[in-house]
């Protein structure tokens, strides 16, 4: 019997990376947020990911896959609600000045490999790359704070 190809987590994951994409391609390439300040670029970037993450991705991937909700809806208060979209929104900025941080360590390493110009850009910001960086860099940081979470448990039992 052969595996199935298109398990659920390598579905959620094309969900995730086509979304990051396309919220790129209409936030970094659409308007000109990026001309301005990286940190403006960052904020905004991040704002739109989080809002476009938690109010359409995740409610679609929870209905269509049938995965478990991270935060319960009826059962908990407004102040937890409030707590986790904050967090949430914190997340995607630290991941976003990853993944522009990202960009910027390659053309910058490239330029001075190569010997170019300093205000030349040799990986420009596209959708279909910023999603696998933007995927690639969600992943290792939910691992790092799983693993955190799994490690203070421990510590906790350990001491009782």
């Amino acid at each position: 019997m052969r595996k199935k190809f298109l398990t659920d987590k390598r579905i959620e994951l094309f969900i995730r990376f086509w979304a990051a994409g396309a919220v790129y391609f209409f936030i970094g390439w659409g308007t000109g947020v990026g001309l301005g300040s990286v940190l403006d670029f960052i904020f905004v970037l991040g704002i739109v990911m989080a809002v476009v993450e938690m109010f359409v991705v995740n409610p679609v991937i929870r209905l269509m896959l049938h995965t478990k909700s991270e935060i319960g809806y009826l059962d908990t208060t407004v102040l937890s609600k409030v707590k986790y979209r904050l967090l949430y929104i914190f997340k995607t900025m630290i991941i976003m000045a990853v993944v522009i941080a990202i960009y910027e360590i390659i053309n910058r390493g490239t330029i001075s490999l190569l010997g170019l110009p300093s205000e030349s850009v040799v990986l420009p910001g596209e959708p279909i790359l910023f999603g696998i960086f933007y995927i690639a860099t969600e992943n290792l940081f939910n691992n790092f704070i799983n693993n955190i979470k799994v490690k203070m448990k421990d510590v906790k039992e350990n001491v009782k």
